[in-house]
């Protein structure tokens, strides 16, 4: 199980010499990737990547789903990814889906994850359902119905699911808009709880552009 270690703190540069430390057979089994010819192949956010070693330059494959959001050397998404090679391990999802606050190392982090995630997603569209549905069809989503006012589960990686769950909350009662957002429960394998707020961010920041 991954854990947190400030990785966001630590210079690029020592996360690149894990990454071309590694042996990419190791890689390719540990994270579930195929590899072959010099480059992973990683299905992130509904986009085809590849991803070379040990450059760890990372290609778009054809037309992105929504928004690129690995298109830049500093984008967070970047890094993100880059950790998971490094150090995040594929596990199988049994169907159940974990709140932030109980993931390994999340209850020292819900705090930064509630107001930098949840509040926002709350805020942007607890009132605006119908404009909610709109920008999560182009996402790699699917409805979760009988949860909510509204929900869906965002596929990340395959196999690794974000549960979006919205109230529109009542006006007249008092009763404001609410959300909240679950991962399955092998997300934390693959991430540490650091690098979930980085996703879960990433997601929300996909959904909110022309909205």
């Amino acid at each position: 199980m991954v854990k947190p270690n400030n990785q966001f703190n630590v210079p690029l540069g020592i996360y690149l010499a894990k990454y071309k430390a590694a042996a990419p057979d190791e890689i390719s089994k540990r994270c579930n990737l195929p590899y072959g010819g010099g480059r992973f192949s990683v299905v992130y956010m509904g986009n085809s990547y590849t991803v070379s070693y040990p450059g760890y330059e990372i290609e778009l494959q054809g037309e992105a789903l929504y928004s690129d959001c690995l298109k830049n050397e500093t984008a967070a998404s970047r890094l993100v990814l880059l950790h998971h090679l490094v150090s995040g391990t594929h596990a199988a999802f049994t169907g159940s889906y974990l709140a932030y606050r109980d993931i390994p190392w999340g209850s020292l982090y819900n705090p930064n994850f509630t107001g930098k995630c949840i509040s926002r997603l709350a805020r942007k569209f607890g009132d605006r359902i119908d404009v909610f549905k709109a920008a999560i069809a182009k996402l790699p989503a699917t409805e979760a119905p009988g949860i909510g006012d509204f929900a869906a589960d965002i596929e990340v990686m395959p196999g690794l699911y974000m549960r979006f769950i919205l109230w529109s909350g009542e006006a007249e009662d008092g009763i404001a808009p609410a959300a909240q957002i679950l991962f399955s429960d092998n997300f934390p394998a693959a991430f540490t709880a650091e690098d979930i707020v980085g996703v879960a961010d990433e997601a929300i920041r996909q959904l909110t552009i022309d909205n």
